[in-house]
């Protein structure tokens, strides 16, 4: 057994031309992994370009068909034009007539649809104007209150607007204020709504 084994590391590891085989049969390992990696990758780079130039050759096709169907659409229309001209009745076509027609209506809709959203934003910037009005009013009602509760000595002084009737606390207040401030939110709400419709 010993003797084959000293025989085995004679002929492998004692023999010199063992690391030159071992070292070149490494390398021609390494040189073949990296030919299959870049012989993978340039498959994959031509199946990307297929992919490209595929989408490519039928995105003009379908440019190609649209632009043909349009010229045509836009032909027809103009020999409509041209027989009713060569005619001479003086009465137009009626493909040229109803397509003017349409688009009259559709402008004096939007016209309408327009006018109609200026006047309901004006509406509501007024209704927020008076909203702001009573918020004010009723903030330095509140204030006015906390310094007489406070005993500060400013009660006489005036509010100088129109007086609601008070509510018999602050906590009543408060409240009064928060819902008049929520309305005033909602109400900023819809105008920004409005004015983006």
């Amino acid at each position: 057994m010993e003797e084959r084994r000293r025989a085995f590391l004679e002929a492998t590891a004692k023999n010199p031309f063992f690391p030159y085989s071992f070292w070149l049969t490494l390398w021609s390992l390494l040189v073949m992994v990296a030919y299959a990696k870049l012989r993978i990758d340039r498959r994959r780079e031509r199946y990307l370009t297929e992919e490209m130039l595929t989408d490519l050759y039928n995105q003009d096709l379908y440019s190609r068909q649209a632009a043909r169907e349009a010229i045509a659409k836009y032909n027809n229309h103009v020999e409509r034009c041209n027989r009713a001209i060569e005619a001479g009745s003086g009465q137009a076509i009626s493909g040229c007539t109803s397509e003017n027609d349409e688009l009259k209506a559709k402008l004096q809709k939007l016209a309408d649809d327009l006018r109609a959203t200026t006047n309901e934003k004006d509406r509501l910037t007024e209704e927020l104007k008076q909203r702001s009005a009573v918020v004010t009013d009723l903030s330095l009602q509140l204030q006015a209150l906390s310094e007489r509760i406070d005993g500060k000595g400013a009660a006489a002084r005036a509010v100088g607007q129109a007086t609601l009737p008070l509510p018999a606390s602050n906590a009543e207040y408060m409240k009064l204020v928060n819902s008049l401030q929520q309305q005033l939110h909602a109400e900023r709400e819809k105008n920004r709504h409005l004015k983006g419709a």
